[in-house]
């Protein structure tokens, strides 16, 4: 008999172990066990993996609020209670980090009454689940609240937690109204008003109309989608009053996604939603339906027609997107441009085979981003096998794709027109000449940017001829001072006059555009040009020269040419804004706040005196010194530029000016001097046309300034 008891010892022993294994696994493994809570006694949740939790249920009185995951890795969350929809990812995974980072901020006793119970809630972490409450905010810290997990003393959590906790179902309600980015979409379809209009996807394009129609706007689509991605649910509303609210919609939606599996979006907008103004009612059906209020402006873009939308550009290729140009003639004998990216620059394969120095790179990357940037005036469907009698044809490649567009570019008609057929739609687009022109083939279109074949230097200049300017202007240096014999009578602006010298010394062209003037640049009888004159002499003792010549054509577009190269370019703006105003002196417009000046000005019947105290305009009987903005827009005035020389012209606003400003100082020359500010000028009232007594010459000031001291009475 004890030799049984003691065989039977050991068996006990076993069958106690697998006892103790088969409750820890089947039972207490979906607790938390002793020892996790004593090392994070702090945490809320002590056993607390994101990517083991399954199931969040929160129930707030009568609503209860549930969202799951499957164990699938990457399945998303879902809202299946009170509704069935997907949840939204952001604020689920801001729900789970303060759930992860929960903190007891002090226990209190078993006895603590914690209040209402504003939560209920269950947490499925794996196999374990939390069951807590969440009851009454706590006297401190500020803020927090009593919460209370099964078999534990009630403790104190922090305002974020419970903030969370506290938030409806409405806040893992997905916003947005459209799920689809722009590369999952097949097809829009939107009506606003008697409106209907189609996009359809084709390739890497969208057309309008249908899959046969004219291409849309890569801009106009970019502008679509982003506006639909960024309409979004403002306010969740019922669904039976949206439905009434757009049982006759003002506009509708409907996308198709590109996955043939997945359900299309239909929306329809209503009215101004109930309660909330500047917003409406939107209904998005199926597969659950959603119910809000949207901001008003959100969906603007569906104002858009087929017209506004439809590509009046040559390229769907972006600048940046460009890998290879080859530009040709039509005629087998004609010129060639062909160029490929290397690197941060260029290789030219026609005319010439090299690489392209910086200069002629940056050049080459002008000409891309203006035949990027073109746009037609206007674009139509061709007709039946139409094809437009092409007088160059241009090719160009797309980075990574290695896809290519073709366009064919006619010649100008008479009228400057000329027309461009794409080989992606078939669309015959209606180009200015000025357009159509970047498309030929001109290796001129390569050369670096500087203007002039022959440098020369700026302190060899002695004289300007200048034709640009309402009357001609000529400008001499002698004895090392500027100074104006025509037109006669004008002191001489230096600084303005120095400025002008090295901007023409110095000049860059913006785009080479011809090898030579084919008679269409404008280069006639209506042209202008400017000489610099050099103190140089050529070997023959003839006085060296420059000049430049300036054609401007109806559409404003503008042209130069030096006379020693017959090759045509874009000029900068800046250059012939010099070139159009004359040097004349601009300082008596400056105001000099030196002791003994007053100021007196005149607007609208209302007149104001200034006076300088300590190198500043004060009001007169200002008890202290320091100006105010009346005085400083007064230091600010000064002339921008000439505008010509002469009496007034008509419709410059001086017989009833604007403003009057008269100064008097006994210790200056003159005494005094008259300030006249008439109408704008050019139209705007960025610039306002001003004369000053003592110079027979209409200027520009700032309409800025010229605001200020209006302002400031």
């Amino acid at each position: 008999m004890p030799s049984r008891t003691r065989a039977a010892t050991p068996l006990a022993l076993v069958v106690l172990a697998f006892a103790a294994l088969a409750y820890a696994y089947f039972v207490d493994r979906g607790t938390v066990s002793d020892a996790d809570r004593e090392q994070r006694a702090r945490d809320v949740f002590p056993t607390f993996r994101l990517d083991l939790v399954r199931r969040i249920e929160l129930s707030h009185g009568r609503e209860t609020l549930v969202l799951e995951r499957s164990k699938d890795p990457g399945a998303s969350w879902a809202l299946t209670s009170p509704r069935r929809e997907a949840a939204d990812p952001s604020a689920v995974d801001s729900l789970l980090r303060d759930l992860e980072l929960a903190r007891r901020m002090r226990t209190v006793s078993k006895e603590t009454v914690i209040g209402e119970i504003r939560v209920r809630g269950r947490i499925t972490v794996d196999r374990v689940q939390y069951t807590f409450t969440l009851g009454a905010d706590a006297p401190y810290p500020r803020g927090g609240a009593y919460m209370t997990l099964v078999g534990e003393p009630p403790f104190v959590v922090e305002p974020s937690l419970k903030v969370q906790l506290l938030r409806t179902a409405d806040a893992y309600r997905n916003r947005s109204l459209v799920r689809y980015g722009q590369s999952e979409i097949k097809r829009v379809e939107w009506t606003s008003g008697a409106e209907h209009t189609t996009l359809e996807r084709v390739g890497e394009t969208f057309r309008v109309g249908g899959s046969s129609g004219l291409r849309a706007s890569r801009a106009a689509v970019d502008r679509l989608f982003a506006a639909l991605a960024d309409a979004r649910v403002e306010t969740f509303l019922d669904d039976a009053e949206a439905d009434r609210a757009t049982a006759h919609p003002l506009r509708t939606l409907v996308v198709t996604p590109r996955d043939g599996m997945q359900p299309p979006v239909n929306l329809a907008v209503g009215g101004e939603c109930p309660g909330q103004p500047g917003q409406v009612v939107v209904s998005r059906m199926g597969p659950a339906q959603t119910s809000a209020c949207m901001a008003r402006g959100a969906l603007d873009a569906l104002d858009a027609t087929a017209d506004d939308i439809v590509d009046k550009a040559p390229l769907f290729a972006r600048a940046d997107e460009i890998e290879e140009i080859d530009l040709r003639s039509s005629s087998a004998d004609g010129p060639r441009v062909n160029l490929a990216r290397r690197g941060a620059g260029w290789h030219e394969r026609a005319p010439e085979d090299r690489e392209l120095s910086v200069e002629e790179a940056d050049s080459a990357n002008t000409l891309v981003i203006a035949m990027a940037g073109a746009q037609a005036v206007s674009v139509r469907s061709a007709a039946l096998r139409e094809r437009v009698t092409a007088r160059s044809h241009a090719t160009f490649v797309r980075t990574g794709t290695g896809s290519s567009e073709t366009l064919d570019i006619s010649a100008a008609d008479p009228s400057g027109v000329a027309f461009a057929q794409r080989s992606d739609d078939g669309a015959i687009l209606r180009l200015p000449r000025a357009i159509a022109r970047r498309f030929e083939p001109h290796p001129i279109a390569l050369r670096g940017r500087t203007a002039w074949a022959t440098p020369f230097d700026p302190v060899d200049v002695v004289a300007i001829d200048d034709t640009c300017t309402p009357e001609p202007e000529r400008l001499d240096l002698t004895d090392g001072l500027w100074t104006m014999r025509l037109p006669r009578g004008q002191a001489v602006d230096v600084a303005y006059t120095l400025d002008l010298v090295e901007s023409l010394v110095h000049a860059k062209v913006d785009e080479w555009i011809a090898e030579k003037d084919d008679g269409t640049f404008g280069f006639g009888a209506s042209a202008c040009g400017v000489t610099l004159f050099l103190a140089t002499r050529d070997a023959d003792g003839a006085t060296r020269s420059h000049s430049m010549a300036f054609a401007t054509q109806p559409d404003g577009t503008r042209y130069a040419r030096t006379l020693e190269d017959p090759a045509v370019f874009s000029p900068p703006e800046s250059l012939r804004t010099l070139l159009e105003h004359p040097a004349i002196d601009r300082s008596p417009f400056r105001l000099d706040a030196s002791s003994g000046t007053r100021v007196t000005l005149s607007h609208d019947h209302s007149v104001v005196a200034l006076r300088a105290a300590e190198g500043a305009f004060v009001r007169t009987g200002a008890s202290e010194a320091g100006a105010d903005s009346l005085g400083v827009a007064l230091v600010a005035l000064y002339a921008r530029n000439a505008a010509h020389a002469g009496p007034p012209a008509p419709g410059e606003g001086f017989d009833h000016p604007l403003l009057e400003i008269q100064v008097e100082n006994p210790n200056k020359i003159p005494v005094s001097k008259r300030i006249l500010v008439g109408g704008p000028a050019g139209g705007s009232e960025e610039s306002m046309f001003a004369r000053v007594s003592g110079v027979n010459a209409t200027f520009v000031v700032a309409g800025r300034t010229v605001e200020a001291l209006r302002a400031g009475w």
